[in-house]
């Protein structure tokens, strides 16, 4: 069985709550289809946003920021 890495964003097992350009979500439980998932975190950004200038900062900073979320139910 193939699982793609955005199957769990848009097969519809999470609902999400969105605000602006931030999502979270929490499924009720643990996903065992991927791995025991527990929730997603995600930040969208236009790619005309991202320059050479600020290539770095706008990818890579956006990890470290999702990776230093303590409590995905509070982010948004």
């Amino acid at each position: 069985m193939r699982i793609s890495f955005y199957d769990p964003l848009f097969c519809n097992l999470i609902d999400y709550k969105q605000v602006e350009n931030k999502y979270s979500g929490h499924p009720e439980a643990p996903l065992d289809k991927y791995y025991g998932l527990k929730s997603v975190i995600g930040y969208e950004l236009p790619l005309s946003k991202i320059t050479t200038d600020n290539v770095y900062e706008q990818i890579f900073g956006r990890f470290r920021e999702l990776r230093e979320v303590n409590d995905s139910k509070i982010w948004i």
